[in-house]
């Protein structure tokens, strides 16, 4: 007498995650070693502060750059001081007041 394909029990998640970590325990883990750029890297070499000191001869503020920077940040104070009001106007503040009132 013919019943129809059997049907199996759905298998829960945590036995198909036991089941994983079985079959994945079933082998050694590879011994990857060190990484090829540490083996072939040297060492860092060290210098004196002195004479990277001594190589900086970078520019220095004279009278002329100071008047240049000063006048860079009088400009970047305008700018943060203008930033200081509202992000909106007085008219679009109620507006937006009076729309979320008739939403309520």
């Amino acid at each position: 007498m013919w019943n129809g394909p059997m049907r199996f029990a759905r298998p829960s998640i945590p036995a198909l995650l036991l089941l994983t970590m079985l079959v994945a325990a079933c082998d050694a883990p590879a011994d990857l070693g060190p990484a090829a750029r540490t083996q072939a890297s040297p060492d860092p070499v060290l210098l004196p502060l002195d004479g990277l000191l001594a190589q900086a001869t970078g520019a220095a503020i004279t009278p002329a750059t100071a008047g240049g920077l000063a006048a860079r940040a009088a400009r970047l104070r305008a700018r943060a001081a203008a930033m200081q009001g509202p992000v909106q106007d007085a008219d679009t503040r109620a507006r937006l007041a009076g729309a979320i009132a008739a939403a309520d």
